[in-house]
């Protein structure tokens, strides 16, 4: 008896209408700030930046976010080596 081994790739990538969103958090114990939501990281780090400068505070937490699509893909992209990830026979090969 032979084995077939058939592996399906995937690429994850953002997804073409969606842009990625910056906020910020002062991590100052006595303080509750948080940005708004920006789709400009460097308005995000400027925003951080002017509350530095009416409070001292000088520690953030900035998350990043987007809306990704996992999409399968064609095999020549995994033979030339863009695919990182593969689903072969329920287990995720690296």
């Amino acid at each position: 008896m032979r084995a077939v081994l058939r592996y399906v790739s995937y690429v994850m990538h953002r997804h073409p209408s969606a842009e990625t969103t910056a906020t910020a958090r002062c991590l100052n114990p006595d303080c509750q700030w948080t940005s708004a939501p920006t789709g400009n990281a460097e308005v995000c780090t400027d925003i951080c930046i002017e509350h530095t400068g009416r409070t001292g505070h000088m520690t953030y937490l900035r998350e990043f976010s987007e809306v990704a699509v996992v999409e399968r893909c064609p095999d020549q992209a995994f033979r030339a080596g863009v695919i990182r990830r593969s689903w072969a026979d329920g287990k995720l090969e690296a």
